[in-house]
């Protein structure tokens, strides 16, 4: 038996407490997930490139919302400019 389930047995919140923290956590990272996202396709529709490579980099960061930008923010438009 967990001994947090000992607590919650004897009326007390602690797991609780555990729960919301850990939800709180969970939005806080979704919420940065949403705004990585969204940079990542405004970035992509801004950049210079012709449109069929847009909607590639588009499909790929809404598959993959965290691999999709993090691959454009490394090998795409900033990536281009570097070289």
């Amino acid at each position: 038996m967990n001994p947090l389930d000992v607590l919650v047995l004897q009326g007390l919140p602690v797991a609780n407490a555990f729960e919301t923290i850990g939800k709180g956590f969970g939005g806080l990272f979704g919420l940065l997930g949403l705004i990585f996202l969204i940079w990542g396709v405004v970035s992509v529709v801004r950049s210079s490139l012709s449109t069929g490579p847009k909607v590639l980099w588009v499909i790929a960061a809404v598959i993959f919302p965290f691999a999709g930008p993090l691959c454009w923010l490394i090998f795409g438009g900033a990536y281009r400019q570097r070289v």
